[in-house]
């Protein structure tokens, strides 16, 4: 009798918390760095640094943030050539904006900013509309041929 109230009670147990994961955000969850965390290099002396789901930036290579200017979260989209990094950057809002106490942000698709990060003079220019970012990198001199790639 006792091993059937055992075998019931964790069944329970393991059900209960089954349903109660919020599995829309459960690779956000805090528990350390997650399977799909991820950092690599972007050029430059720069690399593409993911920490969570929507807290994708570029940053300097050494990850201290005073060795440059950092494009921060969340970066979609970027290039980079041997001086400039660029990036297209979704904006962020509150996923529940009436409660003060949760600050979980997601991707705010309405929007978008464009950067041009100066690798060699360590100088971040941004944030442009896109039509402002072409622009800006005409007069940089920075070839059309380098295009936006999804960071994933």
């Amino acid at each position: 009798m006792g091993k059937i109230v055992t075998t019931i009670i964790s069944t329970f147990i393991v059900l209960f918390l089954l349903f109660s994961i919020d599995f829309e955000n459960f690779s956000d969850m805090a528990f350390g760095p997650g399977m799909s965390d991820y950092e690599f290099s972007a050029g430059c002396g720069y690399k593409v640094f993911r920490s969570s789901k929507h807290n994708i930036k570029i940053i300097p290579a050494s990850g201290d943030h005073s060795d440059g200017p950092v494009i921060g979260a969340k970066v979609v989209q970027y290039a980079s050539d041997d001086r400039y990094v660029l990036a297209k950057q979704v904006g962020l809002k509150r996923k529940y904006p009436e409660n003060v106490n949760n600050t979980y942000m997601i991707p705010d698709e309405s929007v978008q900013n464009y950067y041009i990060l100066d690798a060699r003079e360590k100088k971040l220019y941004g944030p442009y509309s896109l039509d402002e970012f072409n622009q800006k990198r005409t007069e940089f001199g920075i070839s059309p041929k380098l295009k936006l790639k999804n960071v994933k």
